[in-house]
């Protein structure tokens, strides 16, 4: 089956096809600052693909809370603008094909656990270290934890620091204000006195 995969992040949305059990062609475009620009951006990438190749579906794997059963993205810390926003329903309406949606860390945890450096374990605990921080915990029989709210395991939001720096998902103290990408990028550049049009490779 051919399927369009799009993989969101805070700072990047990556795109491409799955392909005769393959993925192909894949590419990166800045993520948006907000909602409608980012819906833009989806159905264009989505549109660009299907002028390509006969797809049957897309599959999107999401930071934050998401509530797959109804194709929701709840919400994300690295997507403030991003609330209760029906994805699913919106591309579907689009497209004539069938769209589903998962947590990005769920997503790369079943992945390593059937093709990656998780293969042949029975239990294990995944960690993305992007833009935020986010993580997935395998149970035994490869089962994954679902936890209550559809917020996922979420490393990133414990609270490592009293009274810290402020956090997206409104607390402060934050794992991942303190341990991720984007903050190791910008401690970086304020060390060596570099603006915001200095990138890392």
């Amino acid at each position: 089956m051919n399927l369009a995969v799009i993989d969101i992040g805070g700072t990047t949305i990556k795109i491409a096809t799955w392909k005769n059990n393959q993925l192909q062609d894949i590419h990166a475009v800045k993520t948006p600052k907000e909602l409608k620009a980012f819906y833009t951006v989806l159905t264009n990438e989505v549109n660009n693909i299907k002028n390509k190749t006969s797809i049957k579906g897309a599959a999107i794997s999401s930071p934050g809370a998401v509530d797959k059963d109804a194709g929701i993205i709840r919400g994300a810390s690295a997507l403030p603008y991003i609330h209760n926003f029906k994805i699913v329903d919106e591309l579907e309406k689009r497209f004539d094909f069938p769209v589903s949606i998962e947590n990005d860390a769920n997503s790369s945890a079943l992945g390593e656990l059937a093709e990656g450096s998780g293969q042949g374990c029975n239990s294990m605990a995944f960690f993305v270290i992007g833009t935020g921080i986010g993580g997935a915990i395998i149970l035994e029989e490869g089962q994954l934890l679902e936890a209550y709210g559809k917020f996922g395991c979420e490393p990133g939001h414990m609270v490592i620091e009293k009274n810290g720096n402020p956090c997206n998902c409104g607390r402060r103290g934050c794992f991942e204000r303190y341990a991720s990408m984007k903050v190791l990028k910008n401690n970086l550049r304020s060390a060596l006195g570099l603006d915001e049009t200095v990138r890392g490779q």
